[in-house]
């Protein structure tokens, strides 16, 4: 599952630095036990709704990708925030994110709110 998220996070990161908007999509697990994403959804540029990190019915949940869009002064570029490991934790399982310095994240979470560490898996480019 890591190599087709980390894919997933190298087709939309720099599209997303570029215009400045995150991004947010599903990871899923098709019949063949291969993995897809649904398109990426585009948020704010500092937020990005998430409810569209949920899979369509019919698709087995396996993840969730999120990107960060352009640096920002003063804000959570570069690390899986607050609420966004809340939704790992409670709803999508673990999270792929491509940050500001196009660096890809991990978190898995272990359980427990909250006490999942991120890991860099990957660059974007």
């Amino acid at each position: 599952m890591d190599a087709a998220s980390i894919q997933t996070v190298r087709d939309i990161n720099e599209r997303s630095i570029a215009l400045d908007r995150e991004f947010i999509g599903c990871i899923y697990c098709n019949a063949d036990r291969l993995f897809s994403y649904t398109a990426p959804q585009m948020g704010t540029d500092r937020s990005a709704p998430p409810e569209a990190g949920a899979c369509p019915k019919g698709k087995e949940q396996a993840a969730w990708y999120h990107t960060r869009g352009a640096y920002r002064k003063s804000f959570q570029n570069n690390v899986f925030s607050t609420p966004d490991q809340w939704w790992s934790d409670n709803y999508f399982g673990p999270g792929y994110l491509g940050t500001t310095d196009s660096r890809i994240l991990k978190y898995p979470p272990n359980g427990r709110a909250y006490y999942g560490v991120a890991t860099q898996i990957g660059v974007t480019r």
